[in-house]
């Protein structure tokens, strides 16, 4: 609309003065402005944020207590789930406590049968047998 009515102008001027009336200042021949747009405002947002109401004291005031070691109950592997050959190597002299087999432990591998486990599974199970078996011999 702006453009119609400076176009307008433009031509009322023209047949009257016989010259192009000179353009507004800023603006160039099409009606557009050749100098840069005024910056952008920073928006400033209206809803208000939620504030967390946690207070995180000093390091000073800390509790310097280390926390309790006896909170869980410490837990002890079964002897046949060690290998003995690691055993051997890591702690020579028995000082790593280890509970009992329980009483099924030694009827596992024979109450296995065919398709029962995976042939992975098989072969570590074989493994840990030459690996114990190495074991008692020396």
């Amino acid at each position: 609309m702006k453009l119609l009515k400076l176009l307008d102008h433009l031509a009322r001027k023209m047949k009257t003065a016989g010259t192009p009336a000179p353009l507004p200042t800023g603006q160039d021949e099409a009606g557009t402005s050749t100098q840069p747009s005024a910056p952008k405002k920073r928006k400033v947002s209206t809803k208000i944020k939620t504030a967390r109401r946690t207070f995180y004291a000093a390091p000073s005031k800390m509790n310097q207590r280390p926390p309790a070691s006896a909170k869980n109950p410490k837990r002890f592997p079964y002897v046949g789930m060690v290998r003995k050959s690691w055993r051997k190597t890591n702690d020579p002299d028995d000082l790593l406590y280890y509970l009992e087999n329980v009483p099924w432990w030694g009827e596992f591998e024979s109450k296995i049968q065919l398709g029962d486990i995976s042939d992975d599974d098989q072969a570590y199970l074989d493994e840990i047998d030459e690996d114990s078996s190495a074991d008692e011999e020396t």
